[in-house]
């Protein structure tokens, strides 16, 4: 889902946004999270990876 997302906002802008950009821009709903709580990140080449781990519980 991300990463069309990411896709259609290179195409609508020429440009690879960041994930705060498409939540900024509607492309998303809100930032998303992958299954195991950690990040999602778009790399500079616009693919889209799970980035780093999950915070820790208190």
């Amino acid at each position: 889902m991300v990463q069309a997302q990411a896709t259609a906002y290179e195409i609508d802008n020429t440009n690879t946004p960041s994930v705060a950009e498409l939540v900024a821009e509607g492309y998303l709903r809100d930032t998303p999270v992958c299954p195991n709580g950690n990040s999602v990140v778009i790399s500079s080449t616009g693919e889209v990876t799970e980035g780093g781990t999950a915070p820790e519980a208190p």
